[in-house]
């Protein structure tokens, strides 16, 4: 291999990683990064109201919802907040705006939220 044969192959290995972003500054690896903590953020949430107000005892119970019933509302609850998050423009560039907008932003939809379910329940 000469010289400009080297040259061509160091090129078109930036360009594959430049085109395909394999770093997490790309828009695609954020949005799934936020769109996977996000998951288990919600789902731990839940998890941690469910043995609270069922698992310990500090509320009468007449009624405990089974495992079925547990995921089903789970997952409405989860796709719920998905939603409310996606419309108020959270799955953005992380680089877009200032992280103290993101967190403002996301107290504001999670009070708009829980107003929400106040209301409807």
């Amino acid at each position: 291999m000469n010289n400009s044969e080297n040259i061509q192959i160091i090129q078109s290995k930036t360009r594959f990683k430049k085109d395909f972003g394999l770093t997490l500054r790309n828009v695609h690896y954020q949005i799934l990064f936020q769109i996977i903590a996000d998951f288990f953020a919600f789902w731990l949430s839940y998890i941690i109201q469910y043995f609270i107000r069922f698992k310990l005892g500090l509320f009468e119970n007449h009624f405990v919802p089974s495992f079925f019933d547990f995921l089903i509302t789970g997952t409405v609850v989860v796709l719920y907040w998905y939603l409310l998050f996606f419309l108020a423009g959270m799955y953005k560039n992380w680089y877009e705006r200032s992280p103290f907008d993101e967190i403002f932003t996301a107290l504001k939809v999670i009070f708009v939220g829980c107003i929400i379910v106040v209301f409807f329940i």
